[in-house]
């Protein structure tokens, strides 16, 4: 199966050279909190509390059925007919190469709980329906509406890949509650004060406890001073 640019080489313009450690890092300067702890949806699975959340809600998500069904009515009755053959059924059982069902939508709910949007690529054939869900780094994908309504999605490729505006219909876009009516709202991006004091007080306990729980503290007594008065 033959694939559009960016999957398939030949047609890629390298506008943009920028890799994803130094997206990841660009993210980290901008959001710096007054604790000192930068907090992004990469790292902020350093917390306890929100790998506990992240892991349950994905984890819960990834092993929910996915089907494709027909809706029948027979007289007054209604009823559904699972559909083993069609195109999506099978999209959705294999997503791509790597990527089972499960390890999908346990992908696709992390991120879409870190960053408050998930996006994958819809990658055709020459002809024919959609082949293969290929997953979008969220903080790689900027959704854009201009002045007409129309939505676009300007997409970096990491590690050199360029850059490219991509059509709705060319992306599998999931997103949270939105305030701009578009790109889905980060809950890490909203409370990530709360984060970094979790993880600055984890950091300070276990540096506290790594000295054998003895505080750098010396006391000086002035001369002539006694103990005890």
């Amino acid at each position: 199966m033959k694939l559009p640019w960016p999957f398939s080489s030949g047609s890629a313009t390298k506008s943009s050279e920028m890799t994803l450690d130094q997206l990841i890092q660009r993210l980290e300067a901008v959001h710096q909190t007054m604790s000192g702890v930068a907090v992004t949806p990469e790292n902020c699975m350093e917390s306890p509390t929100v790998h506990a959340i992240v892991t349950a809600i994905s984890r819960r998500i990834s092993i929910s059925p996915v089907h494709v069904y027909q809706k029948k009515t027979s007289g007054n009755r209604t009823s559904k007919e699972l559909l083993p053959s069609h195109p999506v059924e099978r999209l959705l059982q294999t997503p791509n190469e790597w990527q089972d069902s499960a390890s999908y939508w346990l992908d696709a709910a992390s991120s879409l709980v870190r960053w408050g949007r998930y996006s994958a690529y819809k990658a055709r054939g020459n002809t024919g329906p959609i082949r293969r869900l290929l997953p979008l780094h969220s903080g790689c994908v900027v959704p854009h509406q201009d002045e007409d309504w129309s939505v676009t999605y300007r997409v970096t490729f990491p590690n050199g890949g360029g850059y490219r505006e991509l059509q709705p219909w060319e992306i599998h876009h999931v997103r949270g509650p939105a305030r701009d009516f578009l790109c889905g709202n980060s809950p890490v991006d909203d409370v990530r004060e709360a984060i970094a004091l979790e993880i600055a007080a984890e950091k300070f306990g276990a540096t506290f406890f790594g000295n054998g729980a003895m505080p750098f503290i010396v006391f000086k007594y002035m001369k002539g001073f006694t103990k005890g008065h």
